[in-house]
């Protein structure tokens, strides 16, 4: 079994090796199946059609297509996370967003474990606040200047 990922396309092709044909010297392969590219699933259609070590073959494709999915995502939510911090700071800053004590404790807790979890990895908050304070310093200049628009160049440059 092969499996083809569109590159264009939502889909990914389930391919079956079926013999080869010494004239076109080429391999016999047929499209037996396909499954949604972000969200792989087995249908019953599938169950019926394929052989039980085929079946397994499938499920250990989709269990490590959804693990290299998960492993994707949460590397993109940490590369864009100053990002989107610098974003909510503007959102709270400028008062566009409702702030409850529920949300704002679960942001705390949310902080205080990610502090915990790179404290763990070695880096020390205080040597590294007076190593990288000059992205703050912008912030708090714009906010003396009282202009929206200067904390939102300063705070979320696009």
């Amino acid at each position: 079994m092969q499996f083809v990922v569109q590159q264009n396309s939502n889909k990914v092709k389930v391919v079956r090796y079926e013999g080869y044909d010494k004239e076109k010297r080429r391999s016999i392969v047929k499209q037996v199946a396909s499954l949604d590219k972000y969200n792989p699933q087995i249908t019953d259609e599938m169950r019926q059609i394929f052989t039980t070590e085929e079946l397994d073959e499938v499920e250990a494709w989709i269990k490590n297509r959804l693990h290299e999915l998960n492993r994707s995502e949460q590397k993109y939510s940490f590369e864009r996370m100053e990002y989107y911090l610098c974003r909510a700071s503007s959102a709270v800053e400028l008062d566009v967003v409702e702030l409850t004590e529920e949300r704002v404790g679960r942001i705390y807790a949310a902080i205080a474990h990610f502090e915990r979890l790179l404290k763990k990895r070695g880096f020390k908050k205080t040597d590294l606040l007076k190593k990288y304070s000059h992205s703050t310093r912008a912030v708090d200049q714009a906010k003396k200047s009282d202009s929206s628009k200067e904390i939102r160049k300063t705070v979320m440059p696009l």
